[in-house]
């Protein structure tokens, strides 16, 4: 436990000195990009980072929680689509004490902390797998974790979630309740969230004949009436769906975003290389992983991405940061299952008898 705290703690304070870095040395010379078009702005510093991407619209949802003026953007598809993950946003609210001019460093501190949670999470899933919690650092290099970090958005915190969640869910005994209820804070943090319960539902349905396989389907249904509830409200209170807005992000045509992407997107020479990778990792913890719950995550998360709209497959800080649980899960499934293979390699050299010819 000591290591997987210190893994967290260590990634904390890497998160704090990259946002240091970062907001001393921003400088936006041209418009802002928030799309919460009245919200207040700067051009260097904390603010200016939430500026920079889409951690001013968690900033928005800070200064507004009840979501009472919708009119911040440009129409109402857009306010529903941009809060419908509200949770970073009202813990913000929470941390700044109510207080605009406290949202920037409040959104900076759940960064931080969002970090070494994730890693921590990760560091416990690594260490029950036998590996080095401190591999969980890794993180930060997976694409889209720095601009998730120092732009001060919501994946780090999703998959700190998801993780707890799903080692709560195969802890034996189960913590069914602790598991829940991270599924459905991750649901608020990120709607894509909710293909982990839809997994573990899927994966349970063939006990669903038996009396004690429908309270289990019935609890992973909490985490979507949650999100539900959330969409509803938002729809009462700014009269519009979210879904109304995501032109160009997802597509029903398999492959039908990341084809073009590779023929237009401008970052063609930093996304093939991430979207190799991906592949390679994914591939390998196919081949050679155990058909867990960690697997199926990674796979439900590679089924999404074959789905996902051309201007998300265009830079690696955009599909990386919705893929981010496939490629952490995809590589420690695979690195667990090559550290058993020579584990395995390692104990039957040790068992076998000297002169026996095997080297």
């Amino acid at each position: 436990m000591k290591r997987i705290l210190a893994a967290g703690v260590i990634a904390a304070a890497a998160a704090a000195l990259l946002i240091a870095l970062a907001a001393s040395s921003i400088r936006l010379d041209e418009p802002p990009t928030s799309r919460a078009l009245t919200e207040p702005h700067s051009s260097r510093g904390l603010s200016a980072l939430l500026e920079n991407y889409d951690g001013g619209d968690y900033a928005a949802i800070a200064r507004d929680p009840t979501l009472a003026r919708p009119e911040v953007y440009p129409s109402p598809a857009a306010a529903a689509y941009r809060e419908q993950r509200p949770l970073l946003g009202e813990l913000a609210w929470v941390v700044s004490l109510g207080d605009p001019d406290r949202v920037p460093i409040a959104m900076a501190l759940l960064s931080v902390v969002s970090t070494g949670f994730a890693v921590a999470a990760l560091g416990a899933l690594l260490a029950r797998r036998g590996l080095s919690p401190f591999l969980a650092l890794g993180v930060f290099a997976l694409p889209g974790v720095l601009v998730t970090l120092y732009d001060m958005m919501a994946e780090l915190l999703q998959l700190g979630f998801i993780t707890v969640g799903l080692l709560a869910w195969e802890t034996r005994p189960r913590r069914t309740r602790w598991a829940i209820a991270a599924f459905a804070c991750a649901a608020l943090t990120r709607e894509t969230s909710l293909l982990v319960p839809a997994v573990l539902i899927a994966m349970d349905l063939p006990r669903v004949r038996r009396r004690p396989g429908w309270p289990t389907i019935q609890l992973l249904l909490v985490p979507f009436v949650a999100y539900a509830g959330w969409i509803i409200f938002l729809r009462v209170r700014v009269g519009a769906w979210g879904f109304a807005a995501r032109s160009g992000r997802i597509t029903p045509v398999p492959l039908g975003g990341l084809v073009p992407s590779f023929r237009y997107s401008p970052y063609r020479a930093s996304a093939v290389p991430w979207i190799a990778v991906g592949l390679v990792v994914l591939a390998g913890a196919v081949a050679l992983g155990r058909r867990d719950i960690w697997y199926g995550t990674a796979i439900a998360f590679a089924v999404m991405g074959v789905f996902l709209g051309w201007n998300v497959w265009q830079r690696p800080d955009d599909f990386g940061r919705v893929l981010l649980p496939l490629y952490a899960y995809s590589a420690i499934v695979l690195g667990s299952a090559l550290w058993d293979r020579r584990s395995l390699v390692t104990l039957h050299r040790a068992r076998t008898p000297a002169g026996s010819g095997v080297t």
